[in-house]
């Protein structure tokens, strides 16, 4: 009897041990399944990040000519100094007063944005450097040269700021509008892993120019 019992408590011990074996691979396997599954169909399910506004506007071109702008041409808005042999290929614009932020809009001078709509040529990442005339609203104007002879005027163009100036208007603070687009924009930066800010500009302060 005493080795039946033995061999009973071994059988027995066997069992159990098998059972633990099964509930170990299920735990590895079926349970981490399970546990899993929301996460592979998150993945396969992201939410979208929340992007910066966009703008529709009407998009036209300029070129640096006393006419065209006031009696210092080739100096934008924000101080800086356009080139020679600068032309389209350059990327700079202007903005109407109602888009920048020192006048409640989303931009700021030094801002890159992106513009599509124009046309393939056309279309691309631009620089904000100017102030279009205080009669226009919602509008951009492409630095073009007079060589180029482009003359448009393209209505429902979209623009939207894509990476921010690190220099910030010395004249008021963020507009609440540029304030989102900047959490925005700093949230996808940092899901993408890639830099927000562009370089500091030397400048100090900005100038009002009147583009035409």
């Amino acid at each position: 009897m005493a080795t039946l019992s033995v061999a009973h408590h071994r059988r027995q011990s066997q069992s159990q041990t098998m059972v633990g074996i099964k509930l170990a691979a299920f735990l590895t396997t079926e349970g981490a399944y399970h546990d899993l599954q929301p996460a592979a169909k998150a993945a396969a399910h992201p939410v979208p990040l929340a992007e910066p506004f966009t703008y529709t506007v009407t998009a036209t071109a300029y070129q640096p000519v006393v006419n065209q702008t006031d009696n210092e041409p080739f100096t934008t808005a924000d101080n800086s100094t356009i080139k020679p042999h600068y032309s389209s290929r350059t990327r700079w614009l202007a903005l109407s007063r109602d888009l920048l932020a020192r006048w409640g809009g989303d931009f700021q001078y030094g801002d890159q944005v992106s513009i599509t709509g124009i046309s393939p040529t056309l279309d691309g990442v631009y620089t904000v450097h100017d102030t279009m005339n205080k009669r226009h609203r919602h509008c951009l104007d492409i630095l073009t040269h007079t060589r180029e002879k482009i003359d448009i005027c393209t209505k429902n163009v979209k623009i939207k700021l894509v990476a921010a100036t690190s220099a910030p208007d010395s004249s008021l603070a963020a507009s609440p509008m540029r304030a989102i687009s900047l959490a925005r924009l700093k949230k996808a930066a940092n899901a993408s892993e890639r830099g927000l800010f562009l370089a500091k500009t030397k400048r100090k302060d900005y100038f009002a120019s009147a583009i035409l």
